[in-house]
């Protein structure tokens, strides 16, 4: 905790989601009746219609003022860093701010959405890249739920941008932005850095129940769910006899070494031997292995997709931008670095092959082999982003093929009141 990189308060994108969470959690954005429904079968190259319009714009209008200035203010504040006060056991540790960060996401996406709907293209693309700094304001965060919550908000970001994308034509100078802060939130091992800081909290904890500082019973409310019905027999008994899971702790400490240097390989050649990790930790007798690192592998698994989304996504912008300069989409990413668009082909993180490029009926896709690590002809399909058959990638149309007509409203009738 102590060799993070102190962030000046104007710089610091963590200190400006705070700001602008007490500003906007009132209009509690998103609870409104029917909002889902209304949204369901929006996709990214259909206009919205006056419905929609209208259900964000309620929304909005219960923002208290200057919720929505602040909130776009995050596109050009890439680091961040939240106050954290750790408790003794570590594990207990409250992040609320951290979680409040995706309500300020969810705003800037429909900020974008209404902007690129009144052909505001670049004060989308803004607001696509304050979202991606919103999860940016995590970097070297200890906790593995902050990878969690950012890796939700690059999800969200790269969403967003299929959207604005197909709905208008951003410049030049707005594509390359938000590609450079795709690339280098990209090149960010955070994986890494969350191990190592449940590796160091579980660490704390165990050197403050050695000291008298923490206890171990409520690590045990805590693995199920807490809540009512005041201790248990099991709690009393190890916070009494702590020896029976201190004991345990050299092996998950070993354990949580191992996972530390597989973090450390590039994410292409860590999912053999997460594989085997996993199997070792199924069978282990270590209590505070089976407490504390059941969830490492999944986690990784989610990292590996966002990885894959983002490298995607900053070559499907490289390749907007040759279409910009040639009125035509390039032949393959090769020609992008020939034109010093890229720097490289970014690479599979599945097989470390250059992703795949296919032109479409209407448009290109660029995309991962996804988790099934099979080549499905860049079938991308989000809401089954893990489903064997299913590639990570992102779609760009053609100019003709964009912003096509909305969708009629949905009838009264069809809607729960």
């Amino acid at each position: 905790e102590a060799d993070r990189p102190t962030v000046p308060d104007a710089e610091n994108s963590a200190l400006q989601i705070i700001k602008v969470y007490r500003l906007i959690r009132v209009a509690n954005l998103g609870a409104s009746k029917n909002f889902e429904q209304i949204f369901e079968k929006l996709t990214p190259t259909t206009q919205l219609n006056s419905q929609q319009i209208n259900v964000i714009r309620v929304d909005f209008a219960k923002i208290l003022p200057g919720g929505l200035d602040e909130a776009r203010k995050l596109k050009d504040m890439p680091r961040g860093r939240f106050p954290i006060k750790y408790s003794d056991d570590f594990i207990s540790s409250l992040i609320p701010e951290h979680q409040n960060a995706r309500g300020v996401g969810y705003l800037l996406q429909h900020d974008a959405y209404l902007l690129a709907q009144d052909r505001k293209d670049d004060a989308a693309m803004g607001s696509c890249r304050a979202i991606l700094n919103t999860g940016r304001s995590m970097q070297d965060d200890l906790f593995l739920i902050s990878l969690l919550i950012r890796i939700a908000l690059h999800a969200m970001c790269c969403d967003t941008l299929e959207r604005v994308l197909a709905q208008g034509t951003p410049s030049e100078d707005a594509l390359h932005k938000m590609q450079t802060a795709l690339e280098q939130e990209s090149q960010v091992n955070q994986w890494l850095i969350a191990i190592r800081g449940e590796r160091g909290g579980t660490h704390h904890l165990f050197e403050n129940v050695r000291t008298g500082k923490a206890s171990l019973g409520g690590l045990l409310g805590m693995s199920r769910g807490g809540g009512g019905g005041g201790r248990g027999f099991d709690e009393w008994f190890i916070d009494t006899f702590p020896i029976l899971m201190v004991k345990d702790y050299p092996e998950h400490l070993h354990f949580m070494n191992r996972c530390v240097e597989i973090a450390k390989l590039p994410i292409h050649e860590r999912h053999a031997r997460l594989a085997e990790w996993e199997m070792d930790r199924k069978k282990t007798k270590s209590s505070v292995t089976k407490l504390l690192a059941p969830g490492l592998a999944k986690v990784h698994t989610a990292e590996c997709r966002s990885q894959a989304m983002l490298r995607s996504v900053a070559a499907a912008l490289a390749c907007e931008r040759y279409r910009l300069r040639h009125g035509e989409w390039p032949k393959s990413l090769d020609v992008l670095v020939q034109e010093k668009l890229l720097g490289a082909v970014p690479m599979d993180p599945m097989d470390n092959l250059p992703l795949r490029f296919r032109r479409t009926k209407d448009g290109i896709v660029i995309y991962s082999i996804g988790l099934d690590k099979a080549d499905n002809q860049g079938n991308v399909d989000r809401s089954r982003a893990a489903a064997p058959g299913v590639d990570i990638g992102f779609r760009m149309w053609d100019p003709n093929k964009r912003r096509g007509a909305p969708l009629p409203p949905i009838a009264m009738p069809e809607v729960e009141q």
